[in-house]
């Protein structure tokens, strides 16, 4: 739900307001990995793969009991529209937007003060058992994954075009078309796609009118449309829509 939340919007500060709200454990092992450590230097760099800037803020914050306060933080992303909430949500106004990387930092004195939750031992259990988790699992949502979830949004939106969706996914257009090709596919055929399955949920599952069908997928009227729908299944669209399954 959080991803798809930014997905829809990748300007909003979704992630620092949930993070707010949500007690350790939460987020499990990655819980346990900043705050189990004998001192914040050690749990970070064990858990530096596995966690994010909001995260590893919020999370350094409840293992110390300190409101500690990043000396400098660094996000891939564009500042949002309201400038002013992440310094609010960060503590800090030394946030540089637009940067090669995420990153935060902390002051030695934050960083090597012990916490008072340490358990001895437990750290490197838990370590293990990350190492475990990460070589089994496999992303989620890939790159192309997240473009096609973007696309589809921006159809339902009505407001499908390379600048939109390259917006949407805070690159600029001439990124967006080279990270395509370097999965073999272009802006066109990945539109392609998007518009037809966009026009077949719309055909199986509601009963829209053939205009407005056409409408939402981005088509100028309905003989567009029964074309398409031809080239994709060789039905028309009243055939296409007969054929749903149940």
């Amino acid at each position: 739900m959080w991803e798809n939340l930014v997905l829809t919007e990748p300007h909003t500060l979704i992630g620092p307001l949930i993070l707010e709200e949500a007690p350790i454990g939460s987020f499990g092992l990655r819980d346990y990995l900043v705050t189990s450590g004998p001192t914040l230097r050690e749990s970070l760099a064990q858990a530096v793969d596995l966690i994010a800037v909001s995260l590893f803020l919020t999370r350094a914050r409840s293992a110390t009991g300190r409101d500690i306060v990043p000396s400098r933080v660094t996000v891939t992303h564009r500042a949002p529209r309201r400038a002013r909430q992440p310094a609010r949500l960060l503590g800090t106004d030394r946030i540089h937007f637009g940067a090669p990387y995420d990153s935060i930092s902390f002051t030695e004195d934050d960083v090597r003060v012990p916490l008072p939750r340490a358990q001895p031992g437990v750290d490197r259990i838990l370590v293990q058992h990350a190492e475990l988790a990460l070589a089994a699992s496999q992303p989620v949502l890939g790159r192309l994954d997240r473009f096609r979830a973007v696309l589809t949004a921006a159809f339902r939106d009505g407001a499908v075009g390379l600048e939109e969706v390259a917006r949407r996914l805070a690159v600029i257009p001439r990124t967006l078309q080279r990270r395509l090709a370097e999965h073999d596919t272009t802006w066109r055929e990945q539109t392609e796609r998007a518009r037809h399955e966009l026009t077949v949920d719309l055909l199986q599952g509601t009963d829209l009118p053939h205009p407005a069908v056409a409408g939402r997928v981005g088509y100028s009227d309905v003989r567009v449309l029964r074309r398409a729908v031809r080239r994709w299944s060789a039905k028309t669209p009243a055939e296409l829509r007969r054929a749903a399954p149940g």
